[in-house]
């Protein structure tokens, strides 16, 4: 069954998703921050490369419409619509938008 987690109240969002991030990604499955727009997809890819050097986390930026990223575990990804991902891809919204039918 889908699990969800809300979290509120977070004073810096790039550094608390960029943690949120790094613990999804060692929970050893794939991984989908969705941003609500280019700009803020590209800011949180910043983010990850200058997130802890000594922790580095494999991304990518993802474009919907192409393949999801398979050689890396995070894909970095911005719309107004969450696409179709693999199965058991944690989504980490980093948009201030819910999706009413997200699976």
């Amino acid at each position: 069954m889908p699990k969800a987690t809300f979290y509120t109240h977070v004073g810096n969002l790039a550094a608390f998703v960029c943690r949120l991030a790094e613990r999804a990604v060692k929970s050893g499955g794939k991984v989908l921050l969705w941003a609500d727009s280019p700009e803020t997809a590209e800011r949180l890819d910043r983010q990850l490369w200058q997130f802890e050097p000594e922790s580095f986390l494999p991304h990518e930026l993802w474009a919907h419409g192409q393949a999801f990223p398979q050689n890396v575990p995070l894909a970095v990804g911005c719309g107004s619509e969450l696409p179709d991902v693999p199965p058991d891809t944690v989504v980490l919204n980093a948009s201030p938008d819910f999706w009413c039918d997200a699976p």
